[in-house]
């Protein structure tokens, strides 16, 4: 990486567009370090790094493109490069620009560029319908035995269903989450991950009968004896792209992502299990 992008005498020419994407890096790496921001936002702007890096390749053969020379243009390039050649689906791809954006947002505020080429490109995303599984299909997922990979997978995805806590929450609850209610039963709890040291709330929700089973299952898994965790989650590629070969074996048609267990909570759960959506507690 250039040096330049750290002083303030900077020649704004010769930055270059990945000079930028990379610093931003570095302020989100030191952010997440002090706990103020979560570690999924590098990882996101990892990946637009990197299709940055690919597409400049592809389109110029050069990765090191002088910043200040982007035009509005290469939002519209990069967006055709993504959904054609990369084969992202649109709203992945928006992400990506929207991202490159914010990249530019950052150096206009700390004067490494005059203005943000990219500004006027209005990033449009595609509402996706919510998926939400029939208690039959939740059924067939706890009684298939997949192999113990597998088997993890579902038993996060299943246990997601039963709280309705989103993949971030499910992946950084510890035992010590979990605590006895003034109605004698289980209760879990944790910071929402967007909230994190920004004075936001704690849910609770009631832990139902599977979902205390799924945890008893792991009290003598590495993840809890060695780090407390309270279930082994894997990263959310491989959890996406196992949960699919999982919906297969089950003989389930829909393409199942880890979201879908939120909405599977919201609906199927709640209505099945007479949990009223008051119960999560804000606090």
């Amino acid at each position: 990486m250039k040096a330049a992008v750290y002083f303030e005498h900077v020649d704004i020419v010769t930055v270059a567009l990945l000079d930028l994407s990379f610093e931003i890096l570095l302020y989100y790496l030191r952010r997440a370090v002090a706990g103020t921001c979560a570690f999924s936002t590098i990882r996101r702007h990892c990946a637009t790094h990197e299709k940055i890096q690919a597409f400049n390749w592809y389109r110029f053969k050069d990765a090191d493109l002088p910043a200040a020379g982007i035009k509005i243009k290469y939002a519209k390039e990069i967006y055709e490069y993504l959904t054609i050649v990369d084969v992202c689906d649109n709203n992945a791809a928006m992400k990506h620009i929207k991202l490159i954006k914010q990249v530019y947002d950052r150096a206009v505020e700390n004067g490494y560029q005059l203005i943000n080429p990219l500004h006027k490109f209005k990033c449009t995303y595609i509402e996706p319908e919510p998926a939400a599984l029939e208690m039959e299909d939740i059924l067939k997922l706890i009684n298939t035995d997949f192999g113990d990979s597998l088997n993890e997978k579902r038993d996060a995805f299943i246990f997601s269903c039963f709280t309705g806590y989103a993949y971030e929450e499910v992946r950084r609850f510890t035992y010590d989450d979990i605590y006895t209610g003034l109605d004698g039963k289980k209760w879990l709890r944790i910071a929402r991950t967007k909230t994190i040291n920004t004075g936001g709330f704690t849910e609770r929700v009631p832990l139902l009968p599977i979902a205390v089973d799924i945890i008893e299952r792991y009290k003598s898994h590495p993840c809890r004896l060695v780090s407390n965790k309270l279930l082994p989650v894997a990263s959310n590629q491989a959890y996406n792209s196992d949960l699919k070969i999982i919906a297969r074996t089950c003989g389930i048609s829909l393409d199942l992502t880890t979201h879908d267990a939120r909405h599977t909570f919201a609906t199927t759960i709640t209505l099945e299990n007479d949990v009223p959506l008051s119960t999560v507690v804000r606090c």
